[in-house]
């Protein structure tokens, strides 16, 4: 900065009494405060995907089950209300799996659903572990013990660790904190603001909302003297979501040239002098700015009033921004960070506390401190909306098949200082289904796919009603039933492995491949003839691929129609020649019909098994 430049022309926006204090004050409260009561918390399940969600639901033997955890922080701050100890911990979820259900890997996830009304029907806006920018799935090894689960309400989001089981309880925050940079010109001199100050010409619309600014509001300025110039291009407004992002990052950017000095914190139309201003997970350290115009007006980092300033919202309310102007007589300077110069450092923070004082450093000798130009101010952003507190902690398990209809009781509980520990329950009731699979299920007689050694192949597996050739001395042409309890299996064998698919299905897991391994992705089990979806696929390992029909009632197909997946299911054969690779088969847990001459439960006999075999060693 030309701190040695010095003009005798009157400043910006000079008024002949000086401003008291509150006239310097500008509030901008998104939420008033009242009073709340302590969080809930709220057990619930999905047994179709995610479509439908109840305290209490019937699942299907061998079936998902999404699990559910609420919370709902309606009070006025993030819980605890100060920093984490031993005798002040943090907030944690537990939960314990009924006996028998199984923990579907990889499933754990955090997320905040700020929008949703009514917990059975959530609202379209939420951010969740797994997004973009936030941490992923939760640590198994880390939240889960055996069937027990202790887990942070954030775990993976606003940057904090997926091992975490314990953390703030985040209080509800309005979707945007919109800075409006406003450029006033008289000719010579460029003069930015930011906040509303006391002569209110010079008001910058900067707020938090949960709308976000698409054109900024400005005042008139001064004319003739210091008009608003919107033509110029470096007026703006950045709209920072604060959706899962702990930090607002302010990127001070200063442009000079020679004699005139101009601030910039937002992108702008002239994005030569754009600044990095930023929500996310990150603190950023260093300032992101456009080179500006040279000749005319470059960046000038080496006058060390450029600078970044990170301001931690996790747990913390309110935006205080410092606007402080700097007077060389014919040049005003705006600083709303601290910058490496820090004569020209402003106060800026995130508390939770608004500010009732503004701070600014005094500045040197040629550009002191000019706050009786009422042209310096501080905009208090309260980002609280206590009706946006909500969200969830979210696994998948893997039901049971009891011998006879079983109810399981489940409680999930919120702890930690502040929370008043909230509880809740639920309840899963596995339906047995004693019936067995009617019909002649299987695969055409003593037949096989002989596959490529060593290679990458896709198949379409089929179960099949009455499938020919048959075991039977004439084939069953009637039709078959199916129901949840059928298990339709693909083994992979002797080395070989199930790849990545690029699955769609409709079930929790979907696309959730991990690495080159297929554990974790799901997708439909459905009819050969009309495309109908009857049931769900999914990877229980990258050896072993599970079907079921979810229906709780029996359905039924004609003959020679099929089951089948969705999309074609893809392999690596083993490398090894004239071996089995993969085997698909069938049985039913409740019972199955007797077939074949020799009178083998249909489980042993040869129509149900389907083997891939390999040829050739690999070239």
């Amino acid at each position: 900065m030309s701190v040695s430049v010095r003009r005798t022309r009157p400043a910006v926006g000079l008024l002949t009494a000086t401003s008291t204090l509150a006239a310097a004050l500008a509030i901008v409260a998104s939420t008033p405060l009242s009073a709340a009561a302590l969080p809930s918390q709220t057990l619930l399940y999905s047994v179709d995907g995610g479509v439908s969600w109840a305290s209490d639901v019937n699942a299907a033997p061998g079936s998902q089950v999404i699990v559910r955890a609420w919370y709902n922080n309606d009070s006025s701050n993030a819980l605890p209300n100060s920093p984490i100890t031993p005798s002040n911990p943090g907030a944690s979820i537990t939960t314990t799996m009924p006996a028998g259900f199984t923990l579907f890997p990889g499933s754990t996830i955090s997320c905040l659903s700020p929008a949703t009304v009514n917990l059975a029907t959530p609202g379209a806006e939420q951010k969740c572990s797994t997004d973009a920018g936030q941490g992923g799935p939760a640590s198994d090894g880390s939240v889960w013990s055996g069937s027990d689960l202790t887990i942070s309400p954030i775990n993976g989001l606003f940057g904090e660790p997926t091992s975490a089981t314990s953390g703030y309880l985040a209080m509800g925050k309005t979707r945007y904190v919109n800075l409006h940079q406003c450029v006033y010109n008289n000719g010579a001199d460029n003069f930015t603001s930011l906040v509303n100050v006391p002569d209110n010409r010079f008001d910058a619309s900067t707020n938090a909302s949960n709308i976000a600014n698409v054109s900024q509001g400005c005042g008139p300025g001064t004319n003739p003297g210091y008009p608003h110039v919107p033509q110029y291009n470096t007026s703006g407004v950045s709209s920072l979501d604060l959706l899962g992002n702990r930090y607002v990052n302010l990127h001070q950017c200063v442009y000079n040239n020679g004699a005139d000095n101009f601030t910039s914190l937002v992108n702008v139309p002239d994005n030569r002098f754009d600044a990095s201003t930023n929500a996310s997970n990150i603190a950023n350290v260093s300032q992101g700015c456009g080179p500006g115009t040279n000749p005319g007006y470059p960046h000038v980092p080496q006058y060390n009033t450029s600078g970044v300033s990170s301001l931690d919202l996790l747990g913390n309310r309110y935006v205080n921004l410092h606007q402080c102007v700097y007077n060389g007589g014919a040049d005003n300077f705006t600083s709303l960070v601290n910058v490496p110069d820090n004569r020209f450092d402003a106060g800026t923070n995130a508390s939770n506390s608004p500010n009732a004082i503004q701070v600014c450093g005094a500045g040197a000798s040629g550009y002191p401190y000019a706050p009786q130009y009422n042209t310096s101010g501080i905009t208090i952003l309260d980002t609280l909306d206590a009706t946006r507190g909500k969200g969830f902690v979210q696994f998948v398990m893997i039901a049971p098949s009891p011998d006879k209809t079983t109810k399981y009781p489940q409680s999930s509980k919120l702890t930690g200082g502040g929370t008043g520990d909230p509880e809740s329950t639920g309840s899963v009731t596995v339906v047995a289904e004693p019936q067995p699979s009617s019909g002649d299920w299987g695969f055409p007689l003593d037949t096989a796919t002989r596959l490529p050694a060593g290679h990458k192949v896709a198949y379409t597996v089929k179960w099949t009603c009455g499938p020919v050739p048959s075991v039977l001395p004439a084939p069953d042409t009637s039709s078959c039933t199916y129901s949840s309890g059928m298990r339709l299996k693909i083994h992979a064998l002797n080395g070989s492995t199930f790849l990545h698919n690029s699955v769609t299905g409709t079930g929790a897991g979907a696309g959730t491949g991990i690495g080159s391994a297929i554990q974790n992705a799901q997708w439909d089990l459905n009819k050969e003839s009309d495309g109908s979806r009857v049931g769900t696929c999914y990877a229980a390992s990258s050896t072993e691929v599970r079907c079921y029909p979810t229906t709780l009632i029996t359905g039924t197909i004609t003959a020679g129609d099929s089951l089948i997946t969705s999309i074609p299911v893809n392999m690596l054969a083993t490398e090894n020649s004239r071996t089995p690779a993969f085997q698909a088969t069938w049985f039913n847990s409740y019972g199955e019909p007797q077939r074949g001459l020799d009178g083998d439960n249909d489980a042993f006999g040869r129509n149900d098994f389907y083997t891939f075999v390999t040829l050739s060693p690999k070239v």
